[in-house]
């Protein structure tokens, strides 16, 4: 699979993450893979808006409503936002969309 910022991401259905709020962060325990993971703002937030729909890199900066003043910014902040997405798929909270769909279709055909 060809993963690029144009790729949608999710947190999956089976993945029913546990959240412990507290002040300026959050433990999310991932019964899946049996991880506990201390997250803070933006990630957290990050995580909120993959939980709610599939959503892109840009689509995930455009929820956020970050002031960006000019295009070196928002570059940059395009590269922390990719590497938060790159984190969450490495510690199995989120997945690419493709992925879900792939395995939708041969558990179907099976």
């Amino acid at each position: 699979m060809n993963i690029s910022q144009e790729t949608q991401w999710f947190v999956p259905d089976r993945c029913s993450l546990i959240w412990e709020q507290f002040n300026n962060g959050c433990l999310i325990f991932n019964p899946l893979s049996g991880a506990t993971h201390l997250l803070f703002d933006p990630v957290l937030d990050i995580l909120k808006l993959f939980e709610e729909n599939p959503m892109t890199a840009n689509t995930i900066i455009n929820s956020l409503d970050l002031a960006i003043e000019d295009e070196e910014q928002k570059k940059e902040i395009m590269a922390r936002v990719w590497q938060i997405i790159l984190d969450l798929d490495h510690l199995g909270i989120i997945q690419p969309v493709e992925l879900n769909t792939s395995k939708q279709t041969s558990i179907s055909t099976s």
